[in-house]
């Protein structure tokens, strides 16, 4: 009987979370276009916001690339851990280009999409 408890507990997390998503989507439908509404005033600030992005992701690919960075304090970080932070700052780096250049590709995903 224990085995299968842990097994029934997430079966019921799982139909409870799908249930909460259904009843949570029209409200997350207006929370999108609430955001729609705030990134058309953030408009005029985005030169500024990719500029910081591409300073920070600079600072970040330095400090995760410099030589000796794996030691600090008599502590070496395991070569997994290390590939793995590198890994994912290179994916989120892609996310981050991604979502600074939609504006230029949007449009013809959309226009292939209808």
């Amino acid at each position: 009987m224990d085995s299968k408890l842990p097994v029934l507990g997430s079966v019921v997390a799982s139909v409870g979370s799908a249930a909460a998503w259904l009843c949570c989507f029209p409200f997350a439908l207006g929370a999108l276009g609430a955001g729609s509404a705030l990134a058309s005033t953030l408009g005029p600030l985005r030169p500024y916001l990719i500029g910081l992005s591409i300073l920070l992701w600079t600072l970040a690919f330095f400090a995760l690339y410099r030589p000796g960075r794996s030691c600090v304090a008599d502590e070496c970080a395991s070569r997994r851990s290390l590939r793995l932070q590198r890994v994912g700052l290179w994916l989120a780096g892609l996310i981050s280009l991604a979502m600074i250049t939609a504006p230029y590709w949007s449009h013809w995903m959309i226009y292939w999409m209808l």
